[in-house]
């Protein structure tokens, strides 16, 4: 199955009104027909960066809906899946 990663920027910005992105963000997400797929690191950041800019309401209420959704998949980044991307990230040095 087809599904469409989404990280915390992303994220954010669909939440903040004041973001310079949110309106695309919100377009995208009233739009997509691909389900979405997010980690438990992503989530936790996430909830972290609206607690923090946003306040407590804010960031119970949006991980409440993601945990909630049957649209998007939140997975828990495996022991192994860290060294993988350790791995990754060490061989390609040369990349942003």
């Amino acid at each position: 199955m087809k599904r469409l990663f989404v990280d915390t920027g992303a994220w954010y910005a669909l939440v903040d009104k004041k973001d310079p992105d949110h309106k695309e963000a919100a377009a995208f997400i009233r739009n997509n027909k691909i389900p979405l797929l997010t980690t438990n690191f992503v989530f936790d950041e996430t909830i972290t960066l609206l607690r923090s800019r946003l306040g407590w309401s804010v960031a119970k209420e949006f991980g409440q809906k993601l945990k909630d959704s049957r649209f998007v998949s939140l997975i828990g980044v495996k022991d192994e899946d860290e060294e993988k991307a350790w791995e990754i990230f060490l061989r390609y040095k040369d990349k942003d």
